[in-house]
């Protein structure tokens, strides 16, 4: 007999293993960013961020070392305001087509959320068009999984960016007798801001470790990017 025959499939399956708990890792970290990310915005996320890798498989993973990323799916709520909901959506690494972002953007309205969050997926051009029209009200974000994988305001060269309300961003202007305009900017697409879902007018203040003031404070205003 050839003890070969039944090697085989065993060693396929174990490489099988090791590719989607490869994947999982990926997950593990993007999905842990995401937590963060609509924490960082203000944001109760109606899920948990697990403590490490191991946990976050004993939570999601199927026996083969696998992860749907539709479970990973999770909504969150506006602490300051409870009527801005956010749905958070994981998608499968392929295209998502129109017919799949139209059933997103039904379970929006009908679930009554004004943000979505896509996370992973490529999406095609007639869903990017979808999301084009449907921006007047609904604010639609999609980050790819590289995007997340990990979380670019813990690197030590980031300095802290923090979101300034209305009522500071009008303090600020009469302070120091500015217009909008003299503002420095940051566009919507850096990656801070896209992290932050700053939007078009919206300021944000930067503090940065100063050898010889302690930390230094400057603003910045959101320009939307010409390619958005």
């Amino acid at each position: 007999m050839d003890a070969s025959n039944g090697t085989a499939p065993a060693r396929e399956d174990q490489n099988q293993r090791s590719r989607n708990k490869e994947k999982s890792l990926r997950l593990f970290r993007t999905h842990t960013t995401s937590i963060e990310m609509m924490e960082d915005r203000g944001f109760n996320c109606i899920t948990k961020k697990e403590d490490d890798f191991e946990s976050f498989m004993v939570r999601y993973a199927a026996a083969d070392a696998s992860i749907p990323p539709q479970a990973l799916r999770y909504n969150a709520i506006n602490k300051a305001d409870p009527k801005d909901r956010a749905m958070i959506r994981f998608e499968e690494d392929v295209s998502i087509g129109i017919h799949s972002m139209k059933t997103l953007l039904t379970s929006m309205i009908e679930e009554n959320y004004n943000i979505m969050v896509l996370i992973g997926g490529l999406l095609t051009p007639a869903s990017k068009l979808a999301i084009k029209k449907a921006s007047s009200r609904y604010d639609i974000q999609w980050f790819s999984t590289n995007d997340l994988i990990i979380n670019i305001t813990h690197h030590v060269l980031v300095p802290q960016h923090i979101p300034i309300s209305n009522d500071e961003k009008k303090n600020l202007l009469e302070r120091y007798h500015l217009k909008e305009s003299q503002l420095p900017r940051i566009y919507s697409n850096d990656p801070i801001a896209r992290y932050l879902g700053l939007k078009q007018g919206q300021v944000v203040k930067i503090v940065r470790p100063s050898e010889s003031a302690g930390r230094s404070i400057f603003y910045r205003i959101c320009i939307k990017h010409t390619g958005d």
